[in-house]
């Protein structure tokens, strides 16, 4: 159970990273995308979500995102746009719940497939690089940041 220890300790952590880096942020502000060009938070939270579908999988529950959620938040696809992002309250709804199933598989069942815990433990790294993204994002939509 360590290695099961360890990553659910990552998710609970990034959970709480998550919901300090997300607050307030309305949905304008979620479509702010990066002087360079880039994707927005919302795109962000939407991509972490259709990602995790991986980690769900490894540990046997079922996918989250729909195929049209796929569609806008997969990598590799554009930016989404004022009219036809998901609401960002409901992606944080969404990534909170896979949390909470995440960290309760991880809790609750050993993980013994070494397939399945590279995977998890990619993914984990995947998720943290991201949401340190969003603390970034806060600046560019003039908020201070919640982590210092």
């Amino acid at each position: 159970m360590e290695n099961n220890k360890v990553l659910a300790t990552q998710f609970t952590f990034l959970k709480r990273v998550m919901a300090l880096n997300a607050s307030d942020v309305s949905q304008k502000d979620s479509l702010i995308s990066s002087p360079s060009s880039g994707n927005s938070v919302n795109w962000i939270v939407g991509h972490m979500i259709a990602v995790r579908d991986a980690i769900l999988q490894a540990l046997g529950a079922e996918k989250m995102a729909s195929e049209e959620m796929e569609k806008l938040y997969n990598r590799g696809t554009p930016n989404v746009t004022s009219e036809n992002a998901m609401d960002i309250n409901k992606l944080i709804e969404m990534y909170n719940t896979g949390s909470d199933e995440i960290i309760k598989r991880l809790t609750e069942n050993e993980l013994t497939d070494k397939e399945a815990i590279e995977t998890i433990a990619i993914l984990s790294f995947h998720e943290a690089y991201h949401t340190g993204q969003i603390g970034l994002f806060r600046r560019l939509m003039g908020k201070e940041p919640k982590i210092k």
